[in-house]
């Protein structure tokens, strides 16, 4: 079953009837953004996101529970993406990446998504 953003805020808006627990979304092509409001899942104890065109996470993503376990994996996120939340970041197909500079500064390949 395909996957769309208004899919996860339609989820995030059932939250506080059916309390969601885990989200696993794979082999899902129509998936590129995460919303913002996914981290309202303050239930969450998974979310799996694989083999996805997702190539963006909302900063707000740290903001779910510490104990929930975080997993991408080949997906198109470049390396400004790779929260410390994140419990398995996986291959990332990053051929659409640039080099940019990081929280501290420093130059890193793969940082952001190119021009």
């Amino acid at each position: 079953i395909p996957v769309f953003p208004n899919d996860i805020i339609l989820w995030t808006e059932m939250n506080s009837i059916y309390r969601i627990t885990n989200i696993n979304i794979t082999d899902n092509s129509y998936l590129n953004i995460l919303p913002q409001s996914v981290s309202n899942l303050n239930a969450l104890s998974w979310l799996v996101i694989n083999n996805t065109n997702l190539y963006e996470l909302p900063g707000t993503l740290c903001s779910l529970p510490n104990s929930t376990q975080i997993h991408v994996d080949n997906n198109h996120l470049c390396d400004e993406y790779y929260f410390s939340c994140i419990t398995y970041w996986g291959f990332q197909n990053q051929s659409d990446c640039c080099i940019g500079y990081n929280n501290q500064g420093q130059l890193v390949p793969n940082w952001d998504q190119c021009p």
